[in-house]
């Protein structure tokens, strides 16, 4: 007997967020019909991995969908992200959004031209504390050429470690 679920997940393996995350998706109504994944910097391999690291992502959604007939892919990133802060020396708050920002456009970018009829949701958890305890939550819009235009990043500007 066929299983369905209507999502799967990606998000970042640090074990701070645990706690939100789940309760991101009982108020979602994800809790028990969402397929999981948990990777270090959730989609930021689709944006700036290798094409052997993208391939497993990609591969992880098409076993979700074959297997489980998904409708929507959601990525959640979060502030406060060693994936991040290992490879980037942001200059403030505000920058570190846009590269999360800039990275899930890349990401659903790429993940459209493979599964152009799955919908694409792209979360980024803004943490209010360094335990994870309070965070907020912002859904970013859906990629349309106005918004990439409108919000082109250079991220060689922004300094690497």
């Amino acid at each position: 007997m066929p299983h369905h679920c209507q999502t799967i997940l990606f998000h970042c393996m640090d074990f701070r967020l645990q706690k939100l995350i789940k309760k991101y998706m009982l108020a979602k109504n994800l809790w028990g019909d969402c397929d999981v994944v948990s990777l270090a910097g959730a989609a930021k391999i689709l944006a700036d991995g290798n094409d052997q690291e993208k391939n497993f992502l990609l591969r992880q959604i098409r076993i979700s969908l074959e297997k489980h007939n998904i409708s929507q892919i959601i990525f959640m990133h979060h502030t406060r992200c060693g994936a991040y802060a290992s490879e980037y020396e942001f200059a403030g708050h505000q920058e570190e959004i846009a590269c999360h920002a800039f990275d899930l456009a890349q990401a659903e970018a790429l993940v459209k031209s493979h599964f152009p009829a799955l919908a694409v949701r792209k979360v980024l958890m803004v943490m209010e504390d360094d335990r994870g305890e309070r965070a907020k939550f912002i859904t970013l819009p859906p990629q349309t050429d106005k918004f990439i235009f409108n919000f082109r990043l250079d991220t060689s500007l922004i300094p690497r470690k």
